[in-house]
Protein backbone atom coordinates (compact mmCIF):
# COMPACT_ATOMS: atom_id res chain seq x y z
CA UNK A 1 0.00 0.00 0.00
CA UNK A 2 1.40 3.37 -1.08
CA UNK A 3 -0.10 6.49 0.47
CA UNK A 4 1.00 10.02 -0.42
CA UNK A 5 4.40 8.97 -1.76
CA UNK A 6 5.58 11.16 -4.64
CA UNK A 7 2.94 10.95 -7.40
CA UNK A 8 0.81 8.30 -5.69
CA UNK A 9 -2.12 9.29 -3.49
CA UNK A 10 -3.30 5.83 -2.52
CA UNK A 11 -2.48 2.65 -4.41
CA UNK A 12 -2.40 -1.09 -3.72
CA UNK A 13 0.04 -2.98 -5.94
CA UNK A 14 0.16 -6.77 -6.08
CA UNK A 15 3.28 -8.45 -7.42
CA UNK A 16 2.76 -11.93 -8.91
CA UNK A 17 5.35 -14.63 -8.37
CA UNK A 18 8.21 -14.58 -10.85
CA UNK A 19 9.56 -11.68 -12.85
CA UNK A 20 7.68 -8.38 -13.04
CA UNK A 21 8.26 -5.91 -15.88
CA UNK A 22 7.64 -2.21 -15.29
CA UNK A 23 6.81 -0.41 -18.52
CA UNK A 24 5.73 3.16 -19.05
CA UNK A 25 6.68 6.68 -20.01
CA UNK A 26 9.23 8.74 -18.16
CA UNK A 27 7.91 10.09 -14.84
CA UNK A 28 4.97 7.69 -14.89
CA UNK A 29 5.73 6.33 -11.40
CA UNK A 30 7.80 3.20 -12.11
CA UNK A 31 10.77 4.26 -10.01
CA UNK A 32 8.49 5.44 -7.20
CA UNK A 33 7.23 1.89 -6.65
CA UNK A 34 10.76 0.54 -6.30
CA UNK A 35 11.90 3.48 -4.17
CA UNK A 36 8.90 2.81 -1.95
CA UNK A 37 9.85 -0.84 -1.52
CA UNK A 38 13.42 0.14 -0.68
CA UNK A 39 12.16 2.68 1.87
CA UNK A 40 9.78 0.18 3.47
CA UNK A 41 12.53 -2.42 3.88
CA UNK A 42 15.60 -0.36 4.72
CA UNK A 43 14.46 3.14 5.62
CA UNK A 44 15.67 6.35 4.05
CA UNK A 45 19.34 5.49 3.53
CA UNK A 46 20.56 8.09 1.06
CA UNK A 47 17.03 9.16 0.06
CA UNK A 48 15.72 12.52 1.21
CA UNK A 49 12.36 12.32 3.00
CA UNK A 50 11.21 15.51 1.27
CA UNK A 51 11.68 13.78 -2.08
CA UNK A 52 9.46 10.85 -1.05
CA UNK A 53 6.52 12.54 0.66
CA UNK A 54 3.98 13.94 -1.78
CA UNK A 55 3.90 17.72 -2.02
CA UNK A 56 1.37 19.35 0.31
CA UNK A 57 0.76 16.00 2.09
CA UNK A 58 1.12 16.05 5.86
CA UNK A 59 1.73 12.31 6.09
CA UNK A 60 2.59 9.42 3.81
CA UNK A 61 3.37 5.75 4.29
CA UNK A 62 4.43 2.49 2.70
CA UNK A 63 3.03 -0.84 3.89
CA UNK A 64 4.81 -3.83 2.35
CA UNK A 65 3.85 -7.49 2.62
CA UNK A 66 6.37 -10.17 1.65
CA UNK A 67 7.22 -13.80 2.29
CA UNK A 68 10.59 -15.31 3.23
CA UNK A 69 11.06 -19.04 3.91
CA UNK A 70 7.25 -19.52 3.95
CA UNK A 71 6.88 -16.92 6.72
CA UNK A 72 4.63 -13.91 6.03
CA UNK A 73 5.84 -10.44 7.00
CA UNK A 74 4.35 -6.97 6.91
CA UNK A 75 6.38 -3.80 7.48
CA UNK A 76 5.22 -0.21 7.60
CA UNK A 77 7.11 3.07 7.59
CA UNK A 78 5.55 6.51 7.80
CA UNK A 79 6.73 10.00 6.88
CA UNK A 80 5.27 13.11 8.46
CA UNK A 81 5.64 16.80 7.75
CA UNK A 82 6.07 19.06 10.74
CA UNK A 83 7.23 22.67 10.94
CA UNK A 84 8.26 22.59 7.29
CA UNK A 85 10.51 19.51 7.55
CA UNK A 86 9.85 15.85 6.82
CA UNK A 87 11.01 12.91 8.94
CA UNK A 88 10.12 9.32 9.74
CA UNK A 89 7.34 8.84 12.25
CA UNK A 90 8.72 6.37 14.79
CA UNK A 91 5.27 5.90 16.32
CA UNK A 92 3.93 4.46 13.06
CA UNK A 93 6.74 2.02 12.27
CA UNK A 94 6.27 -1.69 12.83
CA UNK A 95 6.82 -5.25 11.65
CA UNK A 96 4.11 -7.89 11.64
CA UNK A 97 5.13 -11.55 11.61
CA UNK A 98 2.15 -13.79 11.02
CA UNK A 99 -0.54 -12.27 13.26
CA UNK A 100 1.89 -10.71 15.75
CA UNK A 101 2.53 -6.99 15.36
CA UNK A 102 5.67 -5.45 16.92
CA UNK A 103 6.28 -1.67 17.02
CA UNK A 104 9.92 -0.84 16.26
CA UNK A 105 12.02 2.25 15.77
CA UNK A 106 13.10 2.93 12.15
CA UNK A 107 16.65 1.70 12.87
CA UNK A 108 15.41 -1.43 14.69
CA UNK A 109 13.16 -2.27 11.76
CA UNK A 110 16.08 -2.02 9.37
CA UNK A 111 18.17 -4.38 11.50
CA UNK A 112 15.31 -6.87 11.65
CA UNK A 113 14.74 -6.79 7.88
CA UNK A 114 18.46 -7.33 7.17
CA UNK A 115 18.35 -10.40 9.43
CA UNK A 116 15.22 -11.76 7.75
CA UNK A 117 16.64 -11.26 4.24
CA UNK A 118 20.06 -12.55 5.37
CA UNK A 119 21.75 -9.48 3.90
CA UNK A 120 25.27 -9.16 5.31
CA UNK A 121 25.30 -5.36 5.28
CA UNK A 122 25.74 -2.39 7.65
CA UNK A 123 22.62 -1.44 9.57
CA UNK A 124 23.37 2.27 9.93
CA UNK A 125 20.52 4.69 9.28
CA UNK A 126 22.23 6.27 6.24
CA UNK A 127 23.72 3.04 4.87
CA UNK A 128 22.31 1.99 1.51
CA UNK A 129 21.57 -1.67 0.86
CA UNK A 130 23.98 -2.31 -2.00
CA UNK A 131 22.53 -5.77 -2.56
CA UNK A 132 19.04 -4.35 -3.10
CA UNK A 133 20.24 -1.25 -4.91
CA UNK A 134 22.46 -3.04 -7.43
CA UNK A 135 21.18 -6.63 -7.55
CA UNK A 136 17.42 -6.04 -7.21
CA UNK A 137 16.70 -2.42 -8.06
CA UNK A 138 19.19 -0.17 -9.79
CA UNK A 139 18.23 3.45 -10.49
CA UNK A 140 18.58 4.20 -14.18
CA UNK A 141 21.56 6.55 -13.92
CA UNK A 142 23.41 4.34 -11.42
CA UNK A 143 23.13 1.32 -13.75
CA UNK A 144 25.82 2.88 -15.97
CA UNK A 145 28.17 3.07 -12.99
CA UNK A 146 27.53 -0.56 -12.01
CA UNK A 147 28.08 -1.84 -15.55
CA UNK A 148 31.33 0.08 -15.93
CA UNK A 149 32.74 -0.76 -12.49
CA UNK A 150 33.95 -4.38 -12.37
CA UNK A 151 35.01 -4.17 -8.72
CA UNK A 152 31.59 -2.84 -7.70
CA UNK A 153 29.84 -5.71 -9.51
CA UNK A 154 32.08 -8.28 -7.83
CA UNK A 155 31.61 -6.68 -4.41
CA UNK A 156 27.82 -6.73 -4.80
CA UNK A 157 27.74 -10.37 -5.91
CA UNK A 158 30.07 -11.42 -3.10
CA UNK A 159 27.89 -9.66 -0.53
CA UNK A 160 24.67 -11.10 -1.95
CA UNK A 161 25.86 -14.70 -1.80
CA UNK A 162 28.14 -14.47 1.22
CA UNK A 163 31.14 -15.23 -0.99
CA UNK A 164 33.33 -12.86 1.04
CA UNK A 165 33.29 -15.32 3.95
CA UNK A 166 34.38 -18.16 1.68
CA UNK A 167 37.08 -15.97 0.15
CA UNK A 168 38.53 -15.27 3.61
CA UNK A 169 38.38 -18.97 4.47
CA UNK A 170 40.12 -19.85 1.20
CA UNK A 171 42.89 -17.34 1.86
CA UNK A 172 43.37 -18.70 5.37
CA UNK A 173 43.45 -22.26 4.02
CA UNK A 174 46.03 -21.22 1.42
CA UNK A 175 48.28 -19.79 4.14
CA UNK A 176 47.87 -22.92 6.26
CA UNK A 177 48.69 -25.15 3.28
CA UNK A 178 51.88 -23.22 2.61
CA UNK A 179 52.92 -23.59 6.27
CA UNK A 180 52.19 -27.34 6.23
CA UNK A 181 54.24 -27.79 3.07
CA UNK A 182 57.15 -26.01 4.74
CA UNK A 183 56.89 -28.25 7.81
CA UNK A 184 56.71 -31.38 5.63
CA UNK A 185 59.85 -30.29 3.74
CA UNK A 186 61.70 -29.84 7.06
CA UNK A 187 60.62 -33.27 8.31
CA UNK A 188 61.64 -34.88 5.01
CA UNK A 189 65.07 -33.27 5.29
CA UNK A 190 65.49 -34.58 8.82
CA UNK A 191 64.29 -38.04 7.73
CA UNK A 192 66.87 -38.17 4.95
CA UNK A 193 69.57 -37.33 7.51
CA UNK A 194 68.45 -40.21 9.75
CA UNK A 195 68.38 -42.62 6.80
CA UNK A 196 71.92 -41.62 5.81
CA UNK A 197 73.05 -42.05 9.43
CA UNK A 198 71.51 -45.57 9.62
CA UNK A 199 73.17 -46.51 6.35
CA UNK A 200 76.57 -45.38 7.58
CA UNK A 201 76.18 -47.45 10.75
CA UNK A 202 75.31 -50.58 8.74
CA UNK A 203 78.24 -50.06 6.38
CA UNK A 204 80.67 -49.59 9.26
Amino acid sequence: MIENIRSYNEEVIDFPRGITLFEGDMASGKSTILMGIEFALFGLGSQKPEALLAKKAEQGSITLNFTVDKENYEVKRTLKRKSGSVSQDAKNTYIKIGDEKEPLSPSELKQRVLQILKFNEPGGATAVSKIFRYAVFTPQEEMKQVLSDTEKRLETIRRAFGVEDYKTAAENAKGLTAELKLQIARFEERTRGIEDFDKNIKDA
